[in-house]
């Protein structure tokens, strides 16, 4: 395929750009393996390796350009857990629980082992093993972090192909919240209250300490917050604070504390119980 027709066809549609980059890597990875240390020297060969290994960078810059300068940006969910995640799961093509293993770094950004271990949905099958490239920064494909347990959602038209947006997480507990809607259909649930972190300057100066606080727990609306799983979210409060209803459950509660460099944007996680009121 010329450059020419990987522009014309793939420019407007980054999606089945980057899928055709993920067949020609793992192609090229099949049929041009990275020579073995014991592997006697063939003249011209580093050569050719060194030619097929600009491939797949010279057709990311063409056919995504300008959506790589841009970089990977996500469209955060509507702030409702529960329709995120009834819509991740109707959308995806296939569900299911693998252990990745990095593989050597391929040509382009490397590949991962994939062994299938349970199947939610979709044309995978339980011991199924097989490879998948990972990426990382603006190419929007996941970037698999060591030797671990994945929950992974594939794109919709595609099980193979797993888009950094999605559900897709580490997983290392099958008490996972998420897991357990999908093997049982009980939503998770969402906590009603919400306790926030205070620092006193922000940003703080160089060589000097910032001082914080836990807020007392406060009333949670849904739109304020993107679940990444269901005990970790990213918050964004703008509104000016709701108490509590009498009748207002505290446990178990989102605990939220300040992002650097940002003044309304917190990572939360879920927790049984408050934290004490009082200066840190």
């Amino acid at each position: 395929m010329s450059i020419d027709l990987v522009e014309a066809g793939f420019r407007d549609n980054p999606a089945s750009c980057i899928q055709w980059i993920d067949q020609t890597e793992l192609s090229m990875a099949q049929r041009h393996p990275a020579p073995h240390l014991n592997t006697p020297h063939v003249p011209g060969r580093m050569t050719v390796m060194r030619a097929l290994s600009t491939i797949p960078v010279v057709a990311i810059a063409i056919c995504l350009w300008p959506a790589v300068a841009q970089a990977c940006v996500c469209v955060a969910g509507g702030g409702n857990l529960h329709h995120d995640l009834k819509v991740a799961r109707e959308r995806a093509s296939a569900i299911y629980r693998a252990r990745v293993i990095p593989a050597p770094v391929g040509p382009y950004l490397g590949t991962v082992d994939v062994e299938v271990l349970e199947v939610i949905k979709g044309p995978v099958v339980t011991g199924e093993k097989f490879i998948l490239p990972q990426g990382g920064g603006g190419d929007c494909r996941v970037r698999f972090r060591g030797d671990a347990v994945y929950l992974i959602y594939a794109e919709p038209k595609d099980a193979r192909l797993i888009w950094h947006c999605s559900r897709t997480r580490p997983m290392p507990s099958l008490d996972d919240a998420e897991w357990g809607w999908l093997t049982t259909g009980k939503l998770p649930s969402i906590p009603a209250a919400v306790q926030r972190e205070t620092v006193s300057s922000e940003p703080c100066a160089e060589n000097k300490k910032c001082t914080s606080k836990w807020e007392p727990p406060e009333a949670l609306a849904a739109d304020q917050c993107h679940w990444r799983a269901p005990d970790q979210a990213r918050c964004t409060f703008t509104r000016p604070r709701v108490a509590l209803s009498e009748n207002t459950p505290t446990s178990p509660l989102l605990v939220c504390r300040l992002e650097a460099g940002r003044g309304d944007r917190y990572t939360c996680t879920v927790q049984k119980a408050p934290n004490p009121t009082q200066a840190e």
